[in-house]
């Protein structure tokens, strides 16, 4: 692997770590001062980001992992055998 190749991936793999600056935390940052309740405004990231919201209302950190992830999974760095025990 050579250098320019090696500092691409850095950068990807910086991109997508999740964040206290991620676009999914400053949306719902802002719908709090603007008056919404944390789960409301929770609720509505989440489905502004294109997830379901049902039964349970979705809390900002659960939210933040589960797009950390669908990202991980849309760049290809996250398959079907992460996680299992080899």
């Amino acid at each position: 692997m050579n250098e320019a190749n090696y500092q691409d991936q850095a950068s990807v793999a910086t991109s997508v770590h999740p964040s206290a600056a991620s676009p999914a935390r400053s949306t719902y940052r802002e719908l709090v001062s603007r008056g919404l309740e944390a789960n409301e405004a929770a609720n509505l990231t989440a489905f502004i980001n294109g997830l379901a919201v049902v039964g349970q209302p979705w809390k900002i950190n659960e939210l933040s992992h589960v797009l950390f992830l669908r990202e991980l999974y849309r760049l290809g760095t996250f398959g079907k055998t992460d996680g299992v025990e080899r």
